[in-house]
């Protein structure tokens, strides 16, 4: 059965699909709610103001008042009262619109009937707990567990950009997504959580997180000093720095040559104490002499350009010029 206030909670939640909320506070309503057997699946969710969302659980009472259906009327009821007791946003600073505290005073009747005599939970109990507040009921544990456990609900609801190691692409909730692929969203939660360091699960990750562990995180930010042989120095940079900048580096290269002695240099990149025990030799292979052949013929070459242009090893040549060896293939330094 249709009503005036099902009408305006359809132009709402149309409004919202059509003109998504980006870059500013939002709250994520359930448009069958949970309490009427909404699931937490993306075609049921969409992100409102705190006032809009405010206006939508009226409606919703609205409508079921109306049609007099005392048992969604009732569920709805309980959402304005957790609404108005801040459980879920706060509109303690909203300005709610004329009728609003009138339409809060009905639900409120509602429950109160509703909660009277041996309908209320506690009916015939004393509390032992009246008047404390919560941290005097419960424990330091117990408080964390409770409040961890509602962030860990908030965030079953809120829609990811998914990406998968295969390149897959989903934008969907925890629970859908863990559905539609067949393992436990616990382990999703772990990857959305900025409290665990678990960033990937069963291939998946969320655009635009850092999926590695904490330990590579941090030994990717750590400072270094890159250097070359043939000049090309990189003071006081990342890992990530030096894979962002130069073309074909990756982290497992740089991580090697910094911190797991593995290799000495990766892609003629060094660390300095490696450069200082490589550079004489180098500025030897490449310093230019004049070499004088049998036949007379003058070449001004280093001994790598001599290597390289007669097709032979350096270690001959480097010899001639230590004066191990008088010549090679018929070359020997002039003057010597």
């Amino acid at each position: 059965m249709s009503t005036k206030y099902k009408k305006h909670y359809d132009l709402l939640i149309t409004k919202r699909t059509d003109q998504q909320l980006i870059d500013r506070y939002y709250e994520t309503h359930h448009i069958i709610p949970r309490s009427l057997g909404g699931l937490d699946k993306a075609d049921n969710l969409v992100r409102l103001t705190a006032r809009e969302h405010f206006i939508a659980h009226i409606l919703l009472f609205k409508h079921y008042t109306a049609i007099n259906d005392a048992s969604a009327s009732y569920k709805m009821a309980l959402a304005i009262q957790l609404l108005k007791n801040g459980k879920v946003g706060s509109l303690s600073t909203f300005v709610l619109g004329a009728g609003s505290a009138s339409v809060y005073e009905k639900a409120k009747i509602i429950i109160s009937e509703k909660m009277t005599g041996s309908g209320n939970p506690m009916f015939g109990r004393i509390s032992g707990n009246k008047g404390k507040t919560h941290k005097e009921m419960y424990s330091p544990t117990t408080l964390k567990l409770i409040e961890e456990s509602y962030i860990a609900k908030r965030k079953t609801t809120e829609i990811y950009d998914w990406v998968h190691d295969t390149k897959k692409h989903r934008s969907c909730t925890i629970y859908e997504l863990a559905e539609s692929e067949g393992f436990d969203h616990r382990k999703l939660l772990d990857v959305v959580n900025t409290t665990t360091d678990r960033k990937v699960s069963h291939g998946w990750s969320v655009k635009g997180i850092d999926t590695r562990n904490k330990y590579i995180r941090e030994q990717a930010n750590k400072v270094y000093s890159f250097y070359r042989l043939d000049g090309d120095v990189a003071f006081d940079v990342s890992i990530d720095y030096m894979v962002n900048t130069y073309d074909n580096l990756t982290y497992e290269g740089l991580r090697n040559v910094v911190s797991t002695g593995k290799s000495k240099s990766y892609k003629g990149w060094m660390m300095e104490s490696t450069y200082n025990e490589r550079l004489p030799l180098y500025t030897a292979h490449n310093t230019a002499y004049t070499w004088i052949n049998i036949d007379g013929a003058l070449e001004l070459l280093s001994p790598s350009e001599m290597a390289s242009k007669f097709d032979s090893g350096i270690g001959k040549f480097m010899e001639v010029i230590k004066q191990t060896r008088s010549s090679y293939k018929g070359w020997k330094l002039k003057g010597k």
